[in-house]
């Protein structure tokens, strides 16, 4: 019986962590794509005569643009 109960204490602490980095990531993802679409609407539009975007247009950027540009900076140790 308590091995049941501690079975289903830890599945229950499992989908609490689940669905608190999936509720992170969709309310990251929302903070930071909202910049973009703001600022490819006031920029992009009037420069180049281009199209403005929605939010999920603005999302698909942020993703492609964290995929093309990453932080590859990396530490050398110097060996003595």
């Amino acid at each position: 019986m308590k091995a049941l109960k501690k079975v289903i204490k830890d599945i229950g602490l499992r989908l609490t962590t689940i669905f608190i980095i999936i509720f992170t990531l969709s309310f990251s993802s929302l903070i930071l794509s909202f910049p973009i679409k703001w600022l490819w609407n006031y920029v992009i539009p009037p420069i180049f005569n281009l199209p403005k975007i929605t939010y999920y247009q603005s999302l698909a950027l942020f993703i492609l643009s964290g995929l093309l540009i990453k932080n590859t900076l990396t530490v050398n140790k110097k060996e003595d």
